[in-house]
């Protein structure tokens, strides 16, 4: 079996080599991205930041690892596809099943042996890189030093042995079964049809995607943002199990359609879209995922930035805003209602705690720390809705001035099937335990918050306080000259709006940052699909240079085939994506347009539309050349 591995790793070094790319790249993601969750998570509960911290790498971590899994496995089977020719010799040669599985299992195992440490060592040298990020964000303090992350490396290693390995096996699992004789048949076309276990998990996932998309139409705030990306995916794992389909059923008509064409490259390059549908599909839905997740999680972004400004501006019924300014504290409240022209005054502060997620009853030893959930508590006192009114749907909020009572928001317990009368176990610094009786369910929660308490049930050390002011007819102009004469920070709500919106956006370019690493791993992968599955053409390029075709015809061909891939990721790409948008955008905002950034969307359609063709003109050409 050795020399076995050696010769297969000489003849299809190019492949391997690139297999072995991707694997250390998502060995590497996954590795960096684990040590930050993994710091998040050992961090005190309370910190603010780390809380922060928590809440991203958490996120972030669950679209990486489902985007890792997807590609390694993907990269996997399309290095293997191309070598269904030589899968069908063994087979022909006397080579059982058996003994094909167990090649390409001790194959990929010694890939992925190689690839881990690299991917590892580079994982954990890189994630400080984001640490000067974060220290900006005011999500780490200055000096913070990231941990050495040991179950970060236990849980890349449990993610990618068990995809790649499963990947290769499913990937040869047809060449190995088939007949010698029906092995060397197939090896010279790809079935477009797929079983109807595939079909079926097609149009399920289909259908899913698109229910997922209209969440937003019917729940505002953080479950609406969150169903962007997940639709998209699902959307796209329904185009990559559908792919053979739809790519043959438009070749085939492609290639009706230019039967009677008088330019060879158009007709070849369609009979041959028909012919290696799977092919094709491969390196299509890397590009359509490209395309998709980056229009989507960009979207997320502007949507939420945005809701957070409107719903902040509609709940904040206060004339004015006080704060203090920069590095000092704000007015007291005393003060403040002794200006002239003042007629109500309401403090308002956001408290760090813990919020007890649902269990099912059983309790294990260890884990009670992931039963808590760190949040910010709003809190407001005295309860004033001529103040603050966060959209009321249910209770009142003057009950929260009876002890252990809180109000929640719509979105946060949309799932949880509570109610007004139930109650919300918290936890707050210092103070140990509480249980909180739910009096009033709000909508506004990404400009509120997702609870709201009085601070007599939350008096833990506030980490930002302001004071909400009304005023008299006519009088605000001169409340504010005073205020601001005596060094108080003051805004209109519209300008607190306009700031909280910024301060999101602010932290939105970390996100942002770590989406550009997450897209760039995609683009390389789609990269090495494209360069793997083109220089794996050369038999068929000579072939086609023996029966009489040209070089620049060759080219031409695999030109009009670029245009082709290109046009088909574009086009499942935006069908992917287009419901998520229009349901981020209508949900939210009420505008379907609110979630398309014109420039991230063609940025990202350039890069798929150049992607396929620099790469498959380039690596065909080169794979024309003769073999000496």
């Amino acid at each position: 079996m050795r020399g076995v591995l050696r010769s297969v790793f000489r003849i299809n070094r190019a492949s391997l080599v690139g297999t072995f790319v991707i694997v250390a790249l998502a060995t590497a993601l996954l590795t960096a991205t684990g040590a930050w969750l993994q710091a998040g998570w050992s961090a005190d509960e309370f910190d603010s930041g780390m809380s922060m911290l928590s809440a991203l790498a958490s996120s972030f971590a669950g679209t990486t690892l489902i985007i890792v899994v997807f590609i390694v496995a993907s990269t996997v089977a399309t290095a293997l596809r191309r070598r269904r020719r030589e899968f069908a010799l063994l087979r022909s040669i006397g080579a059982t099943a058996a003994q094909v599985r167990q090649q390409i299992t001790a194959e990929v195992s010694v890939v992925v042996l190689a690839a881990a440490p690299v991917g590892i060592v580079a994982g954990i040298l890189l994630a400080p890189v984001l640490t000067p990020l974060l220290v900006s964000n005011g999500i780490v303090p200055e000096g913070f030093v990231l941990p050495f992350a040991q179950l970060s490396i236990i849980a890349t290693l449990a993610v990618m042995f068990p995809t790649a390995l499963v990947a290769g096996r499913l990937a040869a699992r047809e060449s190995a079964r088939l007949t010698p004789t029906a092995a060397v048949q197939q090896s010279g076309f790809e079935p477009a049809m797929i079983s109807k276990g595939r079909r079926i998990a097609a149009v399920a996932t289909g259908v899913a995607g698109l229910l997922v998309a209209m969440i937003p139409f019917f729940f505002e705030g953080i479950l609406g943002t969150a169903s962007g990306a997940s639709s998209v995916i699902l959307l796209i794992v329904a185009v990559a199990l559908a792919g053979p389909i739809i790519f043959s059923t438009v070749a085939t008509r492609a290639a009706a359609a230019t039967a009677s064409e008088a330019q060879p490259a158009l007709v070849l390059a369609a009979v041959n879209a028909r012919g290696f549908s799977r092919r094709n599909a491969a390196v299509i839905v890397p590009l359509a995922l490209l395309l998709s997740l980056g229009a989507v999680q960009s979207g997320v972004g502007i949507v939420s930035s945005a809701a957070t400004g409107e719903q902040l501006e509609q709940a904040l019924n206060a004339d004015l805003i006080v704060s203090g300014a920069e590095g000092t504290a704000a007015p007291d409240l005393d003060t403040v209602e002794g200006v002239p022209g003042v007629t109500a005054v309401a403090q308002t502060s956001a408290v760090r705690a813990s919020v007890r997620v649902e269990t099912t009853g059983v309790e294990i030893p260890g884990l009670d720390a992931l039963t808590w959930m760190p949040t910010a508590i709003r809190t407001i006192t005295p309860v004033n809705t001529e103040l603050l009114e966060p959209g009321v749907l249910e209770g009142s909020l003057d009950d929260l001035t009876d002890d252990g009572t809180i109000a929640v928001s719509r979105d946060t317990i949309a799932l949880s099937g509570k109610g007004i009368g139930d109650s919300v176990d918290i936890r707050l610094p210092g103070e140990g335990d509480a249980i909180a009786r739910i009096v009033a369910i709000y909508e506004n929660s990404l400009g509120v918050g997702e609870y709201l308490m009085s601070p007599g049930d939350a008096s833990a050390e506030p980490s930002s306080i302001a004071l909400l002011v009304g005023t008299a007819p006519g009088s605000t102009a001169d409340v504010r000259g005073i205020l601001e004469a005596d060094g108080a920070l003051v805004l209109e709500p519209h300008e607190y709006s306009q700031a909280a919106q910024a301060v999101s956006g602010e932290e939105q370019g970390l996100s942002n940052v770590l989406l550009l690493a997450l897209l760039a791993f995609i683009a390389v992968a789609a990269l090495q699909s494209l360069a793997t599955i083109t220089s794996g053409r050369r038999e068929e390029f000579e072939l086609l240079r023996r029966s009489g075709a040209t070089r620049p015809q060759l080219t031409s061909m695999v030109a009009v085939e670029s245009l082709f891939v290109a046009a088909a990721a574009l086009v499942l790409g935006v069908l992917a994506v287009l419901p998520a948008l229009l349901g981020l955008g209508i949900g939210m905002l009420g505008n379907p347009l609110a979630a398309f950034d014109p420039v991230i969307f063609g940025g990202l359609a350039m890069m798929v539309a150049v992607l396929p063709m620099v790469t498959m003109v380039s690596v065909g050409w080169r794979s024309m050349t003769p073999q000496r």
